[in-house]
């Protein structure tokens, strides 16, 4: 009886999936790399989870570790709630409304006092180049308050690196995201190692994954400015 509860109960929900070809393609490679990043129980936030797609996939082979999704767009909420639904795996949790732009990513002052200097692992795939550079800021800034003492940051996605030939379909991908909207493009990895380091987060690893793209992992090499001051 048990066995057959959880299939008459999704049944009964409307799917309202949607899923993205790009996360379908890279999440087996993002999982090679975040598996090996987070302890066995603890807390990951994943910053724009957009349709859902690689809370729902990677989120319980990480299991008992809780998946916090997050998503700027309510739009793909329900999205999110569907693959979190189907994928019935007790360690995945419904998206967070953030603004990384904003202070706190604008959660509440209960949740933020929740994630202050608790995080063990923020992930942040494909967002840097799509969006404005104030949020590439936030991201930063947010992450240093979250993030535990040696806690980690990871981003996915293209970056144009010095002294690096930079493909030609990322030229042509950068073009075509100004052309969208001037405040996007792929950023240079110095520019944005500059701010995490502004930020007391270190740039430990660069791992060249397919598509022309980069995992960057950033450590936090200090305590929250939260609790620095408490401490004083």
């Amino acid at each position: 009886m048990p066995a057959n509860k959880t299939p008459n109960i999704l049944s009964q929900q409307r799917d309202e999936r949607r899923f993205s070809p790009s996360a379908e393609r890279n999440r087996v490679h993002i999982y090679d790399v975040i598996k090996d990043l987070v302890p066995a129980e603890g807390l990951l936030f994943e910053v724009a989870s957009g349709t859902g797609d690689h809370a729902s996939w990677i989120g319980p082979q990480l299991a008992p570790l809780i998946w916090q999704t997050s998503e700027y767009s309510p739009e793909m909420f329900p999205s999110i709630n569907s693959h979190i639904s189907y994928t019935n795996s007790g360690n995945l949790r419904s998206p967070h409304h953030v603004d990384v732009t904003q202070k706190g990513w604008n959660l509440n002052e209960d949740k933020q006092q929740e994630f202050d200097n608790n995080i063990d692992l923020i992930t942040c795939v494909n967002m840097v180049h799509i969006s404005p550079w104030t949020a590439t800021l936030g991201l930063m800034s947010g992450a240093a308050d979250f993030l535990k003492k040696n806690g980690v940051l990871y981003l996915y996605g293209p970056f144009i690196q010095n002294q690096i030939e930079t493909a030609f379909s990322n030229i042509q991908f950068d073009i075509s995201l100004r052309q969208r909207n001037s405040a996007w493009g792929i950023r240079k990895l110095e520019d944005v190692q500059q701010i995490a380091k502004n930020n007391d987060l270190t740039l430990e690893k660069v791992i060249p994954m397919p598509a022309n793209n980069l995992s960057l992992i950033f450590r936090k090499t200090s305590l929250s400015k939260t609790q620095t001051s408490s401490l004083a």
